[in-house]
């Protein structure tokens, strides 16, 4: 299985399809909740020096939102857009909205 399959697995295994609401006319917010395994591997991955820099930058996101770090708070960490943020969590989680 490659990497990145393993990353949408574990991303896709802690998803909550639900997303909140909390004032009409926003987006929903998505909750990610990652088991212990799962942080496990994607710290993993972050730590390899041989990962590609996409893979490391999806792990880090999908840990960062797990933190329930807002969306726009990690595209300022990670130094990526927030389309880039939402869209990763979307093609991790392809169930979601």
């Amino acid at each position: 299985m490659t990497m990145t399959k393993q990353i949408a697995k574990a991303t896709r295994a802690a998803k909550d399809s639900e997303g909140t609401n909390k004032r009409s006319g926003r987006r929903p917010t998505y909750v990610v909740t990652l088991s212990d395994e799962d942080k496990e591997f994607l710290s993993s991955v972050i730590a390899k020096r041989t990962a590609p820099a996409a893979q490391v930058t999806r792990a880090k996101i999908a840990l960062l939102a797990n933190e329930h770090v807002r969306l726009r708070d990690i595209a300022d960490e990670l130094d990526v857009s927030n389309f880039t943020i939402s869209k990763c969590i979307r093609r991790l989680s392809p169930l979601w909205g």
